[in-house]
């Protein structure tokens, strides 16, 4: 969290992967409330439209925020099955 936290004061708050990382991170620790607004702010920033599958991606983990469920890849999915 700590990383992201840097990396998110480096890129000034507006890059959107940072964003994202970051919600990810409050997401998990159980607040929902300041990812879903992490991931809000991610999809304002500057580009993110044109890149339509992060959009997509971000648009999906603040719906799962809104019900207070926290982002985590499949298992499958990050060991490259």
């Amino acid at each position: 969290m700590s990383l992201a936290a840097r990396a998110m004061q480096y890129s000034i708050r507006k890059d959107s992967r940072v964003l994202d990382t970051m919600a990810a991170a409050y997401a998990e620790k159980g607040d929902f409330e300041y990812a879903g607004s992490m991931e809000r702010e991610a999809l304002a920033a500057q580009g993110v439209e044109s890149q339509s599958e992060l959009a997509a991606q971000i648009r999906s983990r603040l719906a799962l925020y809104a019900a207070h469920q926290p982002f985590r890849e499949d298992d499958s999915a990050a060991l490259g099955k």
